[in-house]
């Protein structure tokens, strides 16, 4: 279940903070985020897992695209890269990564797909802003 806050800014434009995590030992599938309280229309994303150092990505889906910059150093020293294909990634070394993006914004959140690449180890922590 998301830790969140939520901030109305007039009736139509709300606006919902959280928090979810997810074990990056898990298979490739789906995880529901609920308790958002209305349909998102877009997303933002801060993840990093909280057990390394340069595992971090900064990220936005709105349903029909997405994007995501995030860091690189433990497959190349000392960078960030940008894919426009998923919302967030957590690259533990270039065999080894966790991806996700929404898959749908629903009545009251959102569900994301996530894709395990190797076999990555920790747990990623994501902040969220959502935005009706």
């Amino acid at each position: 279940m998301a830790d969140v806050t939520q901030f109305k800014f007039g009736e139509s434009n709300r606006t919902k903070v959280g928090t979810f995590s997810i074990d990056t030992t898990t298979a490739t599938g789906t995880q529901a985020i609920t308790g958002v309280g209305f349909v998102p229309q877009v997303c933002i994303f801060f993840a990093t897992d909280s057990q390394a150092a340069g595992e971090s990505s900064w990220g936005m889906d709105d349903g029909s695209g997405e994007n995501c910059v995030y860091d690189s150093h433990n497959g190349t020293a000392n960078t960030y890269t940008s894919i426009a294909t998923i919302s967030i990634r957590d690259l533990q070394s270039a065999a080894n990564y966790y991806s996700g993006e929404v898959q749908s914004f629903d009545s009251d959140g959102f569900t994301i797909t996530w894709t395990k690449n190797g076999s990555p180890t920790g747990t990623l922590i994501i902040k969220f802003i959502a935005y009706a």
